[in-house]
């Protein structure tokens, strides 16, 4: 019997769901710690208005887990904890909180239960990543079920197995909000990709590649080598329009971009720079521009525009150590008009 194939994982969308679910957890678990903290202070304050006075100690686990919150959240605000291991501070200040509360119901009983049960229940949902949530959970878990059935033997049990529940439905609630953000991601990334990829083509537009040679600048500063443009001027198109239609034009720029891609390493940056232009931007010795061009011609598909576009293009190349992109591409653009100008086309 056979079997079936596992699904590709498309990483670049995992990374863009994980970090999305890093900064709502920064933008989100400040907030709900600080709340916390208020809440413990009304409850504080609860306890003296109805004249019962818990013990000193009670009142000292509040101070720590209210401060331990406080300053959590305002490390996360001032950028200290970083997205990264945001997820992380969190779930360690809830498992302060578990701990003090675990203390108190030792201490006054079953009134710290049921805050106890409600933290475990929310937890997940501001916590984010399943690891600090998982590891934080098999802590409280443990703890709390010590301390019910250490403290109750008659209906401990019965409240441990009731926590249990609680961080099942934590994990539940956290499932649905990792599960909400790839949708999110995915439509970031795609919103991304229309404002950088040439719709046609699929190479670079403009911007694109001034975004992405904000990467590749600092890699030809390091390693010392100079950067190139080649610059690619598709002959014929305009008469391909007027003559067979825009749908034959635009079968002319898909067959020269794929020519183009097929010559371009994988460092190199492809970029539509206009409606018969391209661009190639890499790092190292820049391409002899007759050779360059003999090579893309002959791998030009043209086997559908035979009679109405002849494979043609004219290219200059330019070259510079000092990553100024916009006065390399203006380099590449007038050797291309210079050399096309010298063969007369």
């Amino acid at each position: 019997m056979g079997t079936r194939a596992a699904a590709p994982v498309d990483e670049d969308l995992q990374r863009r769901s994980i970090d999305l679910l890093r900064l709502l957890c920064v933008r989100e678990a400040p907030r709900v710690l600080l709340l916390f903290t208020a809440i413990i202070v009304i409850f504080d304050v609860g306890f003296a208005l109805i004249g019962s006075i818990p013990p000193p100690s009670y009142y000292i686990s509040d101070v720590i887990q209210g401060g331990w919150n406080l300053v959590t959240a305002v490390l996360i605000i001032r950028g200290v904890i970083t997205p990264k291991w945001a997820p992380a501070a969190v779930a360690l200040a809830i498992v302060v909180d578990n701990a003090m509360l675990n203390f108190q119901y030792t201490l006054v009983g079953y009134s710290a239960v049921g805050v106890i049960l409600l933290t475990m229940t929310v937890y997940g949902a501001i916590t984010l990543m399943w690891r600090p949530f998982l590891i934080s959970a098999v802590w409280m878990g443990a703890l709390t079920s010590y301390v019910l059935i250490t403290n109750d033997p008659v209906n401990g049990l019965g409240w441990a197995l009731t926590a249990i529940t609680a961080l099942l439905v934590s994990g539940v609630v956290l499932y649905g909000r990792t599960r909400a953000v790839r949708p999110l991601a995915l439509a970031n990334r795609t919103i991304e990709e229309m404002a950088t990829r040439d719709a046609l083509t699929g190479a670079l537009n403009r911007h694109g590649l001034e975004l992405a040679a904000q990467v590749l600048e600092p890699v030809a500063h390091r390693s010392s080598d100079p950067m190139f443009a080649v610059f690619v001027d598709v002959a014929g198109l305009k008469a391909t329009n007027d003559n067979h239609g825009h749908s034959a034009g635009d079968r002319v720029i898909t067959a020269t971009s794929d020519a183009l891609r097929k010559h371009c390493r994988e460092s190199d940056l492809l970029c539509r720079w206009g409606g018969d232009e391209f661009v190639i931007v890499g790092i190292g010795q820049m391409p002899d521009p007759d050779d360059f061009a003999a090579r893309v011609v002959g791998s030009v598909d043209a086997t559908d525009l035979e009679g109405r576009w002849t494979p043609l293009v004219h290219v200059g190349v330019a070259q510079t150590g000092d990553g100024d992109l916009p006065g390399l591409i203006r380099d590449a653009d007038a050797s291309m008009y210079a050399r096309r100008q010298a063969a007369g086309r």
